[in-house]
Order: C-alpha cells, then structure tokens, then sequence
C-alpha cells in the first residue's frame, strides 16, 4: 500500500520556534517531481526555500501567511492521486494515474495523522472547525519550561500553537497578578508588566515581518538581562579619510578598518567578547565579529567568524561579499548567526551620535557617528560610543577599550605614510624580519599590533 511522504519543516535555524509560510508555488494536488520547489518559508533571518522530498501529488496541512511549528508537517506528497475538489487540475499536470482515493492510498498510521485537524484542503473545511477540535501543539523548548515550572497543557486550551515566549509571557502575567502560578514558588524574576491595550483611536492592524519580531526578541532579551550602560569618545579623522583614499591596504574602507582593529583589541579586553549569565559571565571560544547593515529593506547583521585571525585585506572583502549578499537578499542564516560583538555605524546617515542596543547574548555593542566639524577647525571628529553590561565590566575598562580603539585609529595616517612615522628605525617587522628602513625602500611601513604588543609590517598585512 503507497504512503504519504510528509514534507517536516526542518530546525534549520536554532532561534527559531516556528515559521511563515510565504507562498505556496504549485496548487492543491497538482503533481510534482522530486526535488521540485513547491514553498517559500519565512524564518526570523532569511526566506527558505522548500523542494519535494520525492514525486506524486501535494496535499497542502497549511495555507499562505499561516505560522507553522518547526517539525511539524508543511504538506504531504501522496503517491498516487486523491479525490478532493478540483484535482483535475493535478490531474492535468501528471501522467496517467489511478484515479484512487485518498483512503486507498494512505496507510492508517498516516491517515490517522492526516486528519481535520490538520490537512486544510480548502477555506469551508477550516471554517467548519470547532474550538473542540483544536490542537494544541508545543515547541520543545515552550514544552520544557512548562515542565520545569510544572505548569498544565490546559491552561493553553483553544491555542493551537505554543511558543517559548507564550509560556514565558504567561509567567510573567502570573507574577504581575499573584495568581496561583506564583504561590506555587515558580522562582521567576520577572518584572511586573501589563499587557498594553490596544489603542482607542481607529487603527488598522498589520503583523510585523518575522525579522522584525526576531530583532524584537534579541533587544528585549538584551534590555532585561543586562544593565546597560555607555561610555563615548571623540576620535579626530586628521589624515584618517586621506588614508583610506590612498593606501591599498584599506582601499577606501573605514568600516573595514574599524573591524580590523576591534577584533584584535577584543582578545586583550574579552569581557566585552562575552555575556552575562546566572551570576556568571560566559567568555566566547572565538571573536565573531557582526556589522549592522541596513538599507530601507529591514536590519541585518550579518557576522564575520573568527575576524581576529583575518588580515586586514580579508576582512575587507568578507566585509563586501556579505554586504552584496544583503543588497541581493542572498544571506544564508549562516551568514547572520553566532556574532559575538556587534558595531553599528549611522555615519552614513548624518548621525553624529547614537547609544545602540545591546543584543541578548552580547555583553557590548559599538557605535559609530558621522564626521562633524567644529567652528574653525580644519579636520573633522566622529564620536565612538561602546554599550556594555555593567554587570560584567565597568566604565573605566569600558574608557580603556575606547581610547586605545582611537589610538590606534587616529594613526593610520602616519603608519601608511613612512614620511609621517614614529616608529623607531631599529625595529622590525615580527614575520619578514624587514627594518623599518627596508620597508620605507618598499613603499611599506610598520603598524603596531594591540595585542601583543609588537610590529607588522604592511605587506605582510596584504598578505605578501
């Protein structure tokens, strides 16, 4: 007897506890191949195509915009053809197939799982449902913390689909309002918050994209578990703009620059490469450092692993591969994960100051303005500010971080200049061994490595 294939929404992506479905590209019983995209998903990081796993005919469980749980079954591909109304249409688009029922086609393990409940096969079918026959499923993660907290599948009756966040917005009403939860010694330190009512005026109402609830849940998860704080400086860009604009090393790239040089210093200052955990602070293995890009289309971050290793040439173009991967709304949800650090630079936008949010698995997060001139002056300044934890570091660590970041900035202009160097002419580059001497005949010059505290020299930075 032939079976169903169901086609599982696979954890593709750890944050997330469900999806969008975004549009369905073939129709109800319509014949596909194997391999064949039959879905878009909508994941909080990036759209996701769907392919048949196998061919036959698809049976839908979902419909278009409709939240799906991760695990749960998207459609089911059916050998052979099923009677429901308007399947000649998949009828049409396949060879010759037996004209058998669905009863006569699905074993009774698949059957029993393809029932109402699930298998929306049009608009009147899932009208005709009753809250009775609602399911109710839950995530791993919302299903866990129900049991540690020994809380009831009742008490989410008429849901259909329970989430981390519900269970945790469901304590959270509990502590605020001292019902039987909270006596039962739940432990929890939420703060006491009300449910914000909708507005009087009239208003119309539009569900916000799943990256945008995504960003949500990472700022409000950094806003309650750190105490945030910020410390600011003002870094000159004397020479700074005509460096970038001549020397190959930064080929016109600031922001490259700017990663460059907090990677490294983030190995002599990691408990800004880290996040606040349980009276604990949790130190990252790696510096994976995220760089915030927006362009109108939603705010990405898309992540650099590792950048500590990288040269500075190759974190220049890591820099613009992920870059035009944004503009072309190809990154992966690969390229968006594990980011240990964040920058944010509003230069572009004529910000001159801004405070950024702390991420939720993040201890600090930096800040770049625009270029501002004061009255009379004939180069310009741009402020850096760092957010961090105070629960993990405190201001003076946060200055230090700071100002040796606009040290080693503001000297770019004599490191790629031989003529404008202070270095001493006895020193020599640690990889190649050349002198300063040898390496001004060169064209090249000796910078000043944060950690430790040594020279390389600028060709071997361009890796020659």
């Amino acid at each position: 007897m032939s079976e169903a294939v169901p086609v599982v929404i696979n954890r593709d992506n750890v944050n997330d506890d469900s999806v969008i479905l975004m549009r369905w590209f073939v129709p109800l019983g319509a014949y596909v191949e194997s391999d064949q995209l039959i879905a878009e998903i909508e994941t909080s990081k990036a759209t996701v195509e769907i392919h048949s796993p196998s061919a036959g005919y698809i049976r839908y469980t979902a419909k278009e915009k409709e939240e799906i749980l991760v695990g749960q079954a998207l459609c089911f591909i059916i050998p052979e053809l099923f009677s429901f109304e308007g399947a000649e249409a998949g009828k049409q688009n396949s060879p010759a197939r037996a004209n058998n029922h669905l009863d006569g086609c699905v074993s009774g393990n698949d059957r029993s799982e393809m029932n109402r409940s699930t298998i929306l096969t049009t608009e009147s079918q899932q009208q005709e449902l009753s809250p009775k026959s609602v399911v109710t499923r839950f995530s791993d993660a919302a299903a866990e913390l129900m049991k540690k907290y020994d809380l009831k599948p009742e008490m989410f009756a008429h849901r259909t689909l329970i989430r981390e966040r519900d269970v945790l917005e469901f304590l959270k009403k509990s502590v605020a309002s001292g019902t039987e939860s909270d006596s039962a010694g739940l432990g929890m330190t939420f703060a006491a918050t009300a449910v914000t009512p909708a507005p009087s005026l009239p208003h119309s109402v539009k569900r916000l994209p799943a990256a945008k609830r995504f960003e949500i849940r990472q700022i409000s998860s950094g806003v309650n578990n750190s105490i945030a704080s910020s410390v600011t400086v003002a870094c000159s860009t004397c020479g700074f703009r005509r460096a970038l604009q001549t020397n190959p090393i930064v080929a016109g790239n600031a922001g490259a620059v700017v990663v460059f040089e907090v990677a490294r210093l983030l190995r002599k200052y990691p408990v800004f490469n880290a996040v606040y955990r349980l009276d604990a602070i949790c130190l990252f293995d790696k510096v994976n450092i995220g760089f915030a890009v927006n362009d109108g289309r939603g705010l990405k971050v898309p992540v650099i692993p590792e950048c500590d290793r990288l040269e500075l040439s190759e974190v220049s173009t890591k820099m613009r591969e992920l870059t035009v991967a944004y503009l072309e709304d190809k990154l992966s949800p690969e390229d968006l994960a594990g980011g240990t650090f964040t920058i944010s630079d509003l230069g572009a936008f004529g910000v001159s100051h801004f405070t950024p949010l702390l991420s939720g698995d993040q201890s600090a997060i930096l800040g770049i303005g625009s270029e501002v001139f004061l009255p009379g002056a004939s180069s310009g300044l741009y402020h850096l500010t760092l957010v961090f934890d105070h629960q993990l570091s405190d201001g003076r660590t946060a200055a230090l971080f700071l100002n040796e970041l606009k040290l080693r900035l503001e000297s770019y202009e004599n490191a790629l200049d031989p003529s404008l160097s202070d270095v001493p002419t006895d020193l020599s580059c640690k990889r190649c061994l050349r002198s300063a001497m040898q390496l001004a005949d060169l064209g090249g010059c000796l910078l000043r490595l944060a950690m430790p505290d040594e020279y390389i020299c600028s060709l071997c930075v361009l890796g020659y």
